[in-house]
């Protein structure tokens, strides 16, 4: 779980209140995994470092700036070398409604075929275009305009990501677009609700909180 403060467009998302607790904090819940032999969590600024001072089955590393502030894979992942596992699965903080079942389900699925990198996918319906020509690309038959009769294009999602930790320092990349590189494992769309906007944090905080007041959280 590599985590930092230095979000761009969701300034300090992973620490700031999100219904009665944290992203990073919800995101903790993961260490109940029956599918990971441990967590690790990466960070360089001390306030993560200090909340995991309570959690003594998480595994802390010490992540360097350089890392924190990375945009680039070699540079956000240089503390591969302090994990012993070769087999990773990443967690990522943003995915406040993905179900501890799912992402299990997920690992041993992993497990069994151990495809050169795994990533997370859902089913998104609308109207597609090229950015350039401006083409629609998932064009229906003449005359239909539901977009529930178009052909589904499939999302990637950070829900799941699953990799092979010496290939990557390696390779310095998570796939070729081989085929099976990445394999896509389909989703449920809700569980793929990604937080990367201000808008996006307040509408997934919103629900959130609804689903906790009326008991239909189920994570």
């Amino acid at each position: 779980m590599p985590v930092r403060l230095g979000s761009v467009r969701t300034r300090r998302k992973n620490l700031r209140p999100f219904g009665d607790t944290t992203l990073f904090e919800h995101a903790l819940r993961f260490r109940k995994s029956r599918s990971l032999s441990r967590l690790y969590v990466a960070a360089y600024e001390p306030e993560f470092e200090e909340i995991l001072e309570r959690y003594p089955d998480v595994v802390f590393i010490k992540r360097s700036r350089r890392s924190a502030e990375g945009e680039d894979l070699e540079s956000i992942y240089d503390f591969l070398g302090d994990i012993e596992e070769d087999y990773l699965a990443t967690i990522n903080t943003c995915l406040p409604f993905l179900r501890l079942e799912t992402f299990d389900a997920a690992i041993e699925y992993y497990r069994g075929h151990l495809f050169p990198t795994m990533v997370g996918a859902c089913e998104a319906p609308g109207w597609y275009f090229t950015g350039d020509t401006h083409r629609l690309v998932n064009a229906g038959a003449e005359g239909v305009i539901n977009s529930k009769n178009l052909m589904p294009l499939l999302k990637s999602s950070p829900a799941v990501l699953c990799w092979h930790r010496r290939r990557v320092m390696k390779e310095k990349r998570f796939w070729t677009m081989a085929a099976d590189d990445p394999h896509l494992y389909l989703l449920p769309p809700e569980e793929c609700i990604d937080i990367d906007t201000e808008l996006e944090f307040e509408i997934a905080e919103a629900l959130f909180v609804h689903r906790q007041r009326t008991g239909r959280l189920q994570l």
